[in-house]
């Protein structure tokens, strides 16, 4: 099992990506972060940088943001060799052609995830405190690439007042291209002022280590290795955080976390707790474990449609309308209010009430069930989708009852809360009775322990419970409304009785005759959760 970091860097992917691309993270061997076809290596140590455990997690958290911000602009490996194949200059090319994409890159997400402005500052800092002045670099070549490295960080290179007059003039030639390069969205132009600097660096004499492809690519090859440093002095070189922070476009003049970062911190805490329990449950119904491969997909246009209404809704418009009858962003005259220059002070794009909320199926798998299943699990998995879209947290399980003498109640794990949804997990096997009660109890304890604003478990069955009467399926049912868990029976097809519904679920049921309305109904409850009206046509 996944730890509880991991699990998170998964989940962080799916939002630094909105939702566009899935990728499982495991730990990298190496000590880098690369990516290697549907998989993100993550390096979880960063021993040779000695963080301390919170930096440490701020510092994984921006790396995994700037890896994702390369898949969202399409720069990958194939980019890579296509310029070292017009160059014709092996391995330099690759790291000045990176050193340029990572500029334009790390400028390109912080304009959407400001909260980690002070992070990159942090490894900038950290960059100048560990690394070699390039004065004392015998390697003019290397002296003038790892300098270049530097600048893309801080915006200096360390010890550069020091190094000869022709590696003074082109770290300032560099300074002034890495300017550029933010604003540049044409790749090629981009790859041109590449080439450039390139043409700069081979002028210098000299071999380049190895050392060096771990801190700026993401995958680590061999190399023909040389010494080239002095002994260093650290009183030679000046710490210049003022420069960063100018550099990095950071008004702070600390580096202490954001909010965001320590709700972060928070949450891989309450996250390992949550694994420790997930463990303990899947031990416990391991004999129930399914192993066919058999996998039921959502129709295409099912779910194109529905991410367009979950677009729709994270970026719903919301206006304000102010004593003068205009719609003024309210956030924004704040801003400008505090001293914030603000071009436009009178649109609001306000996401809708999302995210926060715990969100469990519990599927009726009795014998009945059989004919409705196909249509239950196409509404289910629409719901989980939907409810990941939205950066809620979703689960399910399946009931049944094995009947006659020795009769037990089966409860069969299909989603966890912190597992990747996979379809084929809603390969099960119709057969039994409908415990009902017992499902309403295990949704209990399933959402007893997940930290949540609101927590609501949709109970599918299509016939009366067969262990227990409606009345006491009632009684459990109210006994976990009042610890704040809402309960929505659903019920399937036309073959159930709407009364047996309401004595089991009292005013909270959904009653679907006709099956194949139930993804719409379920949407529907859903998405009446977030207060939002929906027109989603199956």
């Amino acid at each position: 099992m996944k730890s509880a970091i991991l699990s998170v860097l998964e989940t962080l992917v799916r939002t630094f990506t909105d939702h566009k691309f899935e990728f499982d993270v495991r730990e990298s061997s190496k000590g880098v972060f690369h990516l290697r076809d549907k998989t993100i290596y993550a390096d979880l140590n960063l021993r040779k940088f000695g963080f301390n455990d919170f930096e440490r997690l701020r510092i994984i958290v921006d790396a995994l943001n700037h890896l994702c911000e390369h898949v969202n602009l399409g720069y990958d490996k194939k980019t890579l060799e296509g310029f070292i194949e017009k160059t014709g200059m092996g391995d330099i090319s690759r790291w000045v052609l990176t050193i340029v994409e990572d500029q334009y890159t790390d400028f390109s997400r912080l304009k959407k995830w400001r909260g980690l402005k002070k992070t990159r500052a942090l490894f900038a800092k950290k960059i100048i405190e560990i690394e070699p002045p390039v004065h004392r670099i015998r390697s003019e070549r290397e002296a003038a690439l790892r300098g270049f490295w530097m600048i893309g960080y801080t915006g200096f290179a360390k010890g550069e007042r020091n190094a000869s007059k022709c590696l003074r003039e082109f770290f300032d030639y560099a300074r002034e291209i890495l300017k550029d390069v933010r604003r540049i969205h044409n790749f090629e132009k981009r790859e041109e002022l590449a080439r450039e600097v390139l043409k700069e660096i081979i002028k210098f004499n000299g071999k380049i280590s190895g050392e060096l492809d771990p801190k700026i690519d993401f995958e680590t090859r061999t190399f023909e290795k040389e010494f080239f440093r002095l002994d260093i002095s650290a009183d030679e070189c000046d710490l210049d955080l003022l420069g960063i922070f100018e550099w990095n476009e950071l008004k702070e003049t600390d580096l202490s976390p954001s909010d965001f970062e320590k709700t972060l911190l928070e949450s891989i805490k309450s996250l390992q707790i949550e694994l420790e329990k997930e463990q303990r449950m899947k031990v416990k119904t391991a004999k129930f474990v399914k192993t066919s491969q058999r996998k039921i997909e959502v129709p295409e246009h099912l779910i194109k449609e529905v991410t367009m209404i979950l677009e729709r809704i994270k970026t719903e418009d919301a206006f304000v309308e102010s004593e003068w009858g205009e719609s003024v962003n309210l956030r924004n005259y704040v801003r400008y209010f505090c001293g914030e220059s603000v071009s436009n002070l009178y649109y609001e794009t306000k996401p809708a009430d999302t995210g926060g909320r715990a969100i469990l199926l519990a599927v009726d798998l009795s014998g009945s069930m059989k004919t409705k299943i196909r249509e239950t699990i196409i509404a289910s998995q629409i719901l989980i989708y939907a409810a990941e879209y939205l950066n809620d947290k979703v689960a399910a399980f399946g009931f049944q009852e094995k009947p006659g003498i020795g009769a037990f109640v089966r409860i069969i794990p299909i989603k966890l809360w912190n597992e990747k949804f996979d379809p084929r997990s809603f390969d099960v096997e119709t057969f039994g009775n409908t415990p009902l009660k017992e499902a309403v109890i295990e949704a209990g304890e399933w959402l007893s322990y997940i930290p949540s604003r609101r927590k609501v478990a949709f109970i599918f069955t299509d016939a009366e419970p067969t262990s227990s009467t409606p009345e006491q399926v009632y009684r459990t049912v109210c006994s976990l409304r009042c610890t704040g868990i809402d309960v929505v029976g659903v019920g399937v097809g036309s073959s159930i009785n709407p009364f047996m519904l309401n004595q089991c679920f009292g005013d909270g049921y959904i009653w679907v005759p006709e099956i194949r309305e139930l993804p719409y109904a379920l949407f529907r409850a859903y998405t009446s959760l977030i207060n939002y009206r929906i027109d989603f046509i199956i």
